[in-house]
């Protein structure tokens, strides 16, 4: 026992007597296997012309090659978010990423012109993804959308997933075959599919049976959205969805009600 010790009570211990706690190295496990790490390596991959989601800076950071990444992120329209540097160190088990991190993606978005050459003179017919967040939704989206014989999926630029190694896998190589646009503008979008004469249908729990539905007498467009906008309420207030011309839903016998975006786009 050592001198000035109380009876019953461990003895302190000194800094060099602890051990390492390895759980505080490596917080987030092995680093993912979707991004790039530090200035150098998200530079070299923005020239590379690769698919990129999105760069995620540490907040704060400014200085020194930040301002180039940033410039060559907005010229090539890919988002960038400023996070918390404890973010960053989850997302590569504490390695060196110099406050700069690029998300990057499994496959390249396409354009409207894609989607009408797929359509290929027939009533249009695209998925328009509205800030679905699960990549195992938007995965399972394309696969549903693409099997029923979709031209295309819009989704936003900001505010839900992209084409990333989980949607990818998930859609279990659907997107390899059916154009994904994304657009930066949700609304807009909409607008411009309703001038060129196309029926905009919005998913609501309250809506027309999906199966009472005339498609034929137009090209059509289904919308699809997460579990916090298929209310009634909050799915018509929505500015985007007031402009659908109608609401659809699909009818089911079941206790649950509600349905997320995977079940609810499915045949």
């Amino acid at each position: 026992m050592r001198e000035n010790q109380r009876p019953g009570r461990p003895a302190r211990q000194r800094p060099e007597d602890r051990r390492p706690d390895h759980r505080e190295e490596r917080p987030g496990g092995m680093q993912r296997e979707d991004i790039v790490i530090g200035r150098n390596g998200v530079i070299e991959l923005l020239r590379s012309g690769r698919p990129v989601e999105q760069i995620l800076i540490a907040g704060g950071e400014s200085h020194g090659s930040i301002g180039r990444i940033k410039a060559m992120a907005r010229d090539q329209e890919i988002p960038v978010k400023e996070v918390s540097p404890a973010k960053l160190d989850a997302m590569c088990a504490r390695q060196n990423h110099q406050g700069v991190i690029a998300v990057t993606g499994a496959a390249h978005y396409s354009t409207m012109e894609d989607v009408y050459k797929r359509a290929d003179g027939k009533p249009l017919f695209v998925i328009i993804a509205d800030g679905i967040t699960d990549p195992h939704n938007l995965g399972a989206i394309i696969r549903t959308a693409e099997t029923a014989g979709a031209h295309g999926i819009l989704i936003p630029k900001r505010g839900g997933v992209g084409l990333t190694v989980s949607v990818a896998k998930t859609s279990a190589g659907a997107v390899e075959h059916l154009p994904v646009v994304r657009v930066p503008n949700l609304a807009a979008a909409v607008d411009q599919l309703k001038k060129e004469g196309v029926w905009v249908y919005g998913t609501d729990m309250e809506g027309q049976c999906w199966c009472e539905i005339d498609y034929a007498c137009s090209p059509k467009s289904a919308t699809s959205s997460p579990r916090c906008r298929c209310t009634a309420r909050s799915t018509r207030s929505t500015h985007r969805w007031r402009r659908a011309s109608s609401c659809t839903r699909l009818p089911g016998s079941g206790r649950a009600s509600r349905q997320d975006s995977r079940a609810g786009t499915g045949p």
